[in-house]
């Protein structure tokens, strides 16, 4: 029965149309609203990276898939994501005939055949309810913005409830500040780190993850901080 369903999936216009690429991401867009308002089906979101629409879709209501491109090998993907990229979007708001920049909650790096759970938002803050997605794996995405002054987010999964901290160090190795240490469910979870009072420099963010006492997961990220 449920393939006999008309699909939600209409073709965009050929201003926002992108090439179908062997390499992409999708991200599941939990929510999305213009000043506080849903969006409507005549709604469009556009995956951007930098200025290069990589993907788009009519918005036919909570969770709709946006697909975003990668760079394959071919000239004609010039310009598309590659691991690491971060994607933006905006909206096409057709009832006011205006193109909108849009924050994100949630993770937006790219990866290809990466899935990642969103909210979508016209003003900031634009936060992703750890309750909304259960990942299956530990991640920590890269630091956004890096370099940064004064401040940077730090976004990491949990796929399981375990043991988590979150610590920052200098060049020498030396302990410099824990930014999270204790239990997290499952979710998404989201950290920001201000720089002012630390000196200008290369530091490294490691999340660690233990479960009954056992290092389950330890990632490390450079991160640079200028003044």
């Amino acid at each position: 029965g449920a393939a006999r369903k008309a699909s939600p999936i209409r073709p965009v216009p050929v201003e926002y149309a992108f090439k179908q690429s062997t390499r992409q991401a999708f991200y599941f867009t939990n929510s999305a609203t213009i000043g506080g308002d849903p969006l409507e089906k005549e709604d469009m979101i556009i995956a951007y990276n930098d200025e290069v629409i990589v993907g788009s879709r009519y918005w036919y209501g909570d969770i709709t898939d946006v697909p975003a491109m990668g760079a394959d090998e071919s000239e004609i993907y010039a310009g598309y994501c590659t691991k690491g990229d971060e994607v933006s979007f905006k909206i096409w708001d057709d009832s006011a005939g205006t193109l909108l920049d849009m924050v994100s909650g949630g993770d937006v790096e790219w990866n290809s055949m990466g899935i990642s759970v969103i909210n979508l938002c016209s003003s900031s803050p634009c936060a992703l309810s750890n309750n909304s997605f259960f990942p299956v794996e530990y991640s920590l995405s890269r630091p956004y913005p890096n370099p940064f002054n004064p401040t940077t987010q730090i976004r990491y999964d949990i796929s399981q409830y375990s043991m988590v901290s979150l610590k920052i160090y200098d060049i020498t190795g030396g302990l410099v500040t824990v930014l999270f240490s204790g239990y997290k469910s499952p979710g998404q979870y989201s950290q920001i780190w201000n720089g002012s009072g630390y000196s200008s420099g290369l530091y490294f963010l490691e999340l660690n993850i233990s479960s009954e006492n056992k290092q389950i997961y330890r990632e490390i990220k450079k991160i640079l901080f200028i003044q």
